[in-house]
């Protein structure tokens, strides 16, 4: 309230003490004045924000924000009249366009459009060789949402200036906006025809028009129809490509990227680089959509036709990721081969040789080669990062096989040295806490834990880093909540330890026989969500549904519910093909739990089962 009376009686001394004003006025009086209007109009007090805009204005004139403070707040208070009086005061001493254009706004705002057409009308009879007076009044029409309106003034503009390029862009955006796919799919490629070095605006525009896989196709019908016109345009083409790929339709993406192939081959110089390299380019996106066996052809095919060109590594290094992710772990290791027996001191030769000795020890569980591939690393990049990410997947292949102590000493090198990341030591110390479980040493794994998660730093956030304190967190949990069930919590550790030494059907067994011995204990949730993720691994899916199941009636107050709630969607579908059950299982967790971290990929799963159901 005294805030308010402030600015009144702030009006009002100069209101009636106007031979004082050149004395107070200065440019803080005016700052301060302009803040208070501004917050009066956020408080939607429109006339005394009016007041101040208006004493501002009467200042200063030629200030835009004071003028539009006054016309603004106007037209919030519907007085339309003193709106226009105040846009002609403003063009009688001034030559700028725009303040017609707003006398045309207000009397539309005032619900006559008849008068606010015929001012437009005037302006552009008035100014009809000035190319920007079409664009204001085309953009004083666009406020007022009248879309077709704001084309035909283009199209007029258009006619006057022929054989320019003129408005083109913004015709196109206006169909667009309209959704009309036809017009302004014509409009872009009559816009590259004449400039080319727009194509990459078109091309994010046309993916833009389509929202929906659908919405896509009245875009492409329109290409392949200029397409038969001018078999020859290559720009259509790569705008035909792209839409194929959003649209998800990969065959024809694939083929018309070869055909592009084909064309950049036979003209040569005469093609920019990224037409050159577009079937690789299109195998990289693949292979990132996870469309792998696409991102494989193309890799082949590329390959084989230009087998001499330097960008050979890169193609070897694409069809080995692609590999991999298909589980096709030989080819993969093969591929990664070639990258080292093309060039062994390329900088993507040591990448190989460790993602050969990765697939190994987590693929293939054949730790002794994957020991040599590491040991490879280590002896011809000592000290720089693979170095010390190989020395860590040597310690990795030194418990795999048993050999804690061997192992334990890798993970204490790294966290000891100076030249080691920050997330690679924390990932070492969370290795150290492991083993002091799996060894029994709780006291030891709660000590190191406590460490590691002392709490996500403001340098963690966003990387890696914060997932390893997340783990540290779960197992210290684990750890004190069942030091009362001592014997139970070491038995729980050797099965852990088996899982990580790939001993499955070993580790299964204890699970099992734990879950019946301490059913009734703290510990079984912790055991059950352990063997049902065990059960998973080894497609075991009626029992893991079992499994899970069992968790969720028998301990519903259980902080691995959600976990567990799902890991019962993820067996529905694929595994089980059953898209109904699984979204009702991923609905269940949504609507159970609200908070879970599963949150955010439940809904994206629901969307994808949704999308597979309408193909």
């Amino acid at each position: 309230m005294a805030k308010s009376i402030n600015i009144v009686l702030l009006i009002t001394f100069f209101s009636v003490c106007p031979g004082v004003t050149s004395n107070v006025w200065s440019v803080q009086n005016e700052s301060r004045l302009l803040v208070m209007a501004r917050q009066l109009e956020n408080a939607d007090k429109y006339e005394e924000a009016l007041a101040l805009f208006r004493q501002l204005w009467d200042g200063n004139r030629s200030n835009m924000a004071y003028y539009n403070g006054v016309k603004n707040n106007l037209l919030r208070a519907g007085r339309f009249d003193e709106a226009i009086d105040a846009a002609n005061i403003m063009i009688q001493t001034s030559s700028n366009y725009s303040f017609q254009a707003d006398v045309a706004e207000i009397y539309f705002k005032a619900a006559d459009k008849e008068k606010a057409i015929a001012v437009w009308n005037a302006m552009l009879r008035q100014h009809a060789d000035d190319r920007h007076v079409y664009t204001v009044v085309a953009n004083s029409m666009i406020g007022s949402n009248l879309i077709q309106e704001a084309i035909e003034v283009y199209k007029k503009g258009r006619e006057k200036f022929i054989d320019q390029s003129y408005f083109l862009m913004e015709l196109a955006d206006l169909y667009s906006i309209g959704f009309d796919y036809q017009e302004a799919t014509l409009t872009y490629l009559d816009l590259l025809e004449r400039e080319n070095d727009k194509y990459a605006y078109v091309e994010n525009r046309l993916l833009r028009l389509g929202q929906q896989i659908e919405e896509f196709n009245p875009i492409i019908n329109v290409l392949n129809r200029e397409l038969s016109k001018h078999k020859d345009t290559i720009y259509i083409h790569k705008l035909l490509a792209s839409l194929y790929i959003r649209s998800s339709n990969y065959a024809l993406a694939f083929k018309t990227y070869d055909y592009i192939d084909e064309f950049s081959s036979k003209h040569g110089e005469g093609i920019d680089e990224e037409t050159r390299h577009a079937l690789l380019n299109f195998a990289k996106f693949a292979l990132h959509d996870e469309q792998y066996d696409y991102a494989i052809k193309a890799y082949d095919l590329y390959l084989s036709k230009h087998s001499q060109r330097e960008d050979k590594i890169d193609v070897y290094m694409g069809l080995a990721e692609s590999y991999a992710m298909r589980k096709e772990f030989m080819k993969a290791v093969e591929h990664y081969s070639m990258i080292v027996n093309a060039d062994a001191d390329h900088f993507m030769a040591q990448t190989a040789t460790l993602n050969i000795g990765n697939i190994y020890l987590d693929d293939l569980h054949n730790y002794g080669l994957a020991r040599e591939y590491f040991d490879k690393i280590i002896k011809r990049v000592p000290r720089s990062p693979l170095y010390y990410k190989a020395s860590f997947h040597r310690g990795e292949c030194e418990l795999k096989e048993n050999n804690i102590e061997e192992g334990r000493k890798w993970f204490k090198n790294i966290i000891d040295s100076r030249g080691s990341s920050d997330e690679l030591k924390e990932r070492s110390l969370y290795q150290l806490a492991r083993i002091s479980l799996w060894m029994g040493n709780f006291d030891d794994a709660m000590k190191t834990l406590g460490t590691l998660a002392e709490g996500p730093t403001s340098s963690r956030i966003g990387d890696r880093r914060g997932f390893w304190v997340n783990d540290a967190l779960n197992l210290l949990f684990l750890i004190e909540e069942n030091r009362k069930e001592e014997e139970a919590l070491h038995e729980y550790a050797i099965a852990d330890l088996l899982i990580y030494q790939h001993q499955l059907v070993q580790s299964l067994g204890r699970l099992t026989q734990l879950a019946g011995d301490y059913g009734d204990t703290e510990i079984c949730d912790d055991i059950l969500v352990k063997l049902g993720e065990l059960q998973y691994t080894m497609s075991r899916y009626d029992d893991a549904l079992r499994t899970f199941r069992t968790l969720l009636e028998d301990i519903p107050e259980s902080r691995y519910c959600d976990e567990a709630q799902y890991y019962i969607a993820q067996i529905h579908f694929p595994h089980l093909n059953d898209e109904e059950s699984a979204i009702k299982a991923y609905e269940m967790l949504l609507v159970n739990h609200p908070q879970s971290l599963y949150v955010e990929e439940a809904r994206r799963k629901i969307r994808d089962i949704q999308a597979h159901r309408k193909d």
